[in-house]
């Protein structure tokens, strides 16, 4: 018993021809991702190409820009006596020892410094 199918391909139609030319560029990404999001927010363009805005973050921010400023001035500061400068580990156990600072991690405090620059 021989069982034979024919398969003949025809391009999928396209669902919203209101994509304009130039926003696939824009977005950095393909009209087909467009068109695919586009049918799961059930046609809304708006609410494809565009993007909610969050009221608050996921998760609060354990670093506020006074903890900043005060992991800023103690790395700015003279190291302990016996110290050519200050380290992340070192900083690390100093932050841990002052009153009102969070404990924070010394890659936390690395980054903290990174964007103090």
């Amino acid at each position: 018993m021989t069982i034979s199918a024919t398969f003949t391909m025809t391009p999928p139609p396209t669902k919203s021809p209101c994509v304009a030319n130039d926003t696939p560029s824009i977005l950095a990404t393909s009209v087909a991702t467009i068109l695919k999001i586009n049918d799961a927010q059930h046609g809304r363009v708006e609410d494809t190409i565009g993007r909610k805005k969050r009221a608050t973050p996921p998760v609060e921010p354990k670093v506020t820009g006074d903890v900043e400023a005060r992991v800023i001035a103690l790395a700015c500061s003279q190291p302990p006596p016996g110290r050519q400068r200050w380290t992340l580990r070192l900083l690390e156990r100093h932050v841990a020892l002052t009153e009102g600072m969070p404990p924070m991690d010394h890659s936390t405090i690395g980054r903290v410094l990174k964007r103090g620059r």
